[in-house]
């Protein structure tokens, strides 16, 4: 067998690269120094970046090292370029003086030169070819890359596709330019919509998503694929979202996310979500029984000096405030159910059936599984009784589950269905106080309430001031409908006398103490019905409306 003589560096950047040409013109020119194919050895290598200095690069130069150490016979190198080697001027350098120090020979190609004289000893034309040529190897590898980073800038500036993941809601056309997949970008339209009312945490939003029957590519949608989306301001500049609401989708998900609380303690402050600081535009979140700024829980916490002015405020009073004006505007709300909002209801009344639908669609695939585990058992006896058993449970656990599911959508659609009832306006006023059949003091009751919050109100306004020695605080709840009702509150007293709260409407007293609303001026409520638009039935027409919704529901 022929000792090998020569080591000859084949190596491509990427697993794709063709190698075999390389190695061709390699042996060819190894030929032409005088070596016979039997006296050449081969490291041979794809997948090898040397810009990036990669693991498989790194190897290939310890194997180069290993190689000729463990051989006595190998004495020289050959490169088909002295890129080839790599592009890195300093990896360059360090395999020269390896090379230097064990005696070994440089043939390279392009450019061509060679690094030792015929005694083994470095020349300076070799020494100096090698060092010019790895910093023009390092120089064109540089702006090679600048290149490439400057195409793809300019590409992506034109909406060229340059790569990688294209993103949810867009498509490319012929040209591999950027245009919008109009039912995707649908989608990308209602997680924002869907997020920014405040009532999903990403968690359920992607639930809802899939249990509507809605997919990516196929795929169910995850937390992270519905956190991509929101995070994602390019859909603003691509014109499928508004500013608006990326920036409040934005708000809400930096407040929850800075704010860990418990699903249920976030489920029973009414005010979160609605309330935002005046000062700094941050939202006020609980904190034990007061609301407040979070710049202000922030700073606290640091303890650092906060610059925020904004007031803090007992809990109970603005939840309480919040549940007398939500109640009146349901009021109003059920009685002025017209068209469009019979078909908005029409239209939850569609997304219910279709999560029914997906739903029995996955409680039949169920029962399918289920079928096909009873043949595996029964029939094949291709699994023991333990699998069987334990798979039995697991499906029959969902099943279980699917159905609830189903029950809950079901009593949902039911609840829709029943709105949609036409009724007389005494028999709608008596309808819409079913409202008050609602118990703030019970945690589901005030999950109820509060998504009906969301939907009467639109915000809450906090203007802190002062007369004379007394602290004042006016608290301005503003509906959907841009109605204002402003309350005067009296921070003092709630601060320095907890058990007495002092809050006015027009200069008329609304609450008295211990925080609950004990008296209700008469003249307040009028003045409060007036503005909303409730008429003042006598209780005779009550009566005959409560009988006649009675009568309805029996037949």
């Amino acid at each position: 067998m022929t000792d090998k003589k020569i080591l000859c560096v084949v190596r491509a950047s990427t697993e794709k690269q063709e190698t075999e040409s390389q190695k061709k013109e390699l042996v060819e020119y190894c030929r032409t120094k005088g070596f016979t194919d039997d006296e050449m050895a081969f490291i041979e290598v794809a997948g090898a970046s040397a810009r990036k200095l990669n693991d498989k690069y790194l190897q290939m130069l310890e194997d180069i090292k290993a190689t000729i150490l463990a051989s006595n016979s190998i004495k020289s190198v050959a490169l088909w370029a002295l890129n080839r080697l790599g592009r890195v001027e300093s990896k360059l350098i360090e395999m020269k003086e390896f090379f230097v120090k064990n005696k070994i020979q440089v043939y390279c190609k392009n450019p061509s030169f060679t690094l030792l004289d015929d005694s083994g000893n470095i020349t300076t034309g070799g020494s100096i070819a090698f060092s010019v040529y790895a910093t023009m190897v390092q120089f064109e590898t540089d702006e090679m890359f600048e290149k490439m980073q400057r195409g793809k800038a300019r590409n992506k500036a034109n909406g060229i596709y340059i790569g990688g993941n294209i993103k949810y809601g867009i498509t490319l056309d012929e040209n591999k330019h950027f245009i919008i997949n109009i039912e995707e970008a649908k989608i990308v339209r209602l997680v924002y919509e869907l997020y920014a009312t405040g009532r999903y945490s990403i968690y359920k939003l992607a639930n809802e998503l899939n249990s509507r029957g809605i997919n990516k590519d196929g795929k169910k949608f995850t937390y992270d694929m519905v956190q991509g989306i929101l995070a994602d301001e390019s859909y603003c500049n691509l014109h499928i979202i508004g500013k608006e609401i990326f920036d409040n989708c934005k708000a809400i998900k930096d407040n929850t996310i800075a704010v860990k609380r418990t699903k249920e303690y976030r489920n029973v402050n009414f005010a979160v979500g609605l309330l935002k600081c005046s000062c700094c535009n941050k939202n006020y979140i609980a904190a034990g029984d007061f609301y407040t700024c979070y710049s202000k829980t922030l700073a606290n916490r640091k303890h650092i000096k906060c610059e925020c002015t904004s007031p803090v405020i007992r809990r109970e009073v603005i939840d309480d405030l919040l549940w007398l004006v939500t109640q009146r505007l349901y009021q109003r709300f059920i009685m002025e159910m017209d068209a469009g909002e019979i078909a908005k209801l029409k239209d939850k009344e569609n997304v219910l059936k279709q999560k029914i639908h997906t739903a029995n669609e996955e409680l039949s695939s169920i029962d399918d599984r289920l079928d096909k585990l009873g043949d595996a058992y029964f029939v094949d006896g291709s699994m023991t009784e333990s699998q069987y058993n334990k798979r039995l449970d697991g499906l029959n656990n969902k099943k279980a589950e699917t159905k609830s599911i189903i029950d809950n959508y079901n009593n949902e659609l039911q609840e829709i269905v029943g709105k949609t009832k036409l009724l007389s306006t005494n028999e709608k006023y008596a309808q819409s106080l079913s409202i008050y059949d609602l118990n703030a003091e019970d945690i589901e009751d005030r999950k109820k309430i509060k998504d009906i919050m969301f939907q009467m109100v639109d915000s809450i306004k906090l203007n802190a001031y002062k007369d004379g020695k007394k602290k004042l605080v006016d608290i301005t709840i503003i509906s959907k409908g841009k109605i204002e009702f402003t309350f005067t509150y009296n921070i003092w007293i709630n601060n320095f006398r907890k058990k007495e709260c002092c809050i006015f409407y027009e200069a008329n007293p609304l609450y008295s103490k211990d925080g609950d609303i004990i008296m209700l001026n008469k003249t307040v409520l009028e003045k409060i019905n007036s503005k909303i638009g409730l008429p003042n039935l006598t209780n005779s027409e009550l009566g005959e409306a409560v009988i006649s919704l009675i009568n309805k529901d029996t037949l």
